[in-house]
């Protein structure tokens, strides 16, 4: 799955896991969740106002960007099977 999606053209950002699957959904694929316990500490789970503003913004830009495509009302890069990819990974020969 992952060497199918245009996941280059998304964002570094927090809002990427959101621009992910919506491109998992928009190319039919099964989405599924297994549960892990999360793990906070200050510095790696705190993001300020601003930043916690701009990826609500981006959560909703992604989502009209899904409706308008799926409306055909908008050609976008990030649901087109002609979007940036992952490089292939090579496949090692043999058994493990």
């Amino acid at each position: 799955m992952l060497e199918s999606l245009p996941l280059l053209e998304n964002s570094d950002d927090f809002v990427f896991d959101n621009q992910m699957l919506a491109q998992a959904v928009w190319f039919g694929f099964k989405i599924g969740e297994i549960t892990c316990p999360p793990r906070y500490f200050d510095e790696a789970s705190f993001i300020n106002f601003q930043r916690r503003v701009k990826y609500g913004i981006e959560l909703l830009r992604t989502g009209a960007e899904f409706r308008l495509a799926k409306l055909n009302l908008l050609a976008s890069v990030r649901f087109s099977a002609q979007g940036r990819k992952l490089p292939q990974l090579e496949k090692e020969s043999g058994t493990a």
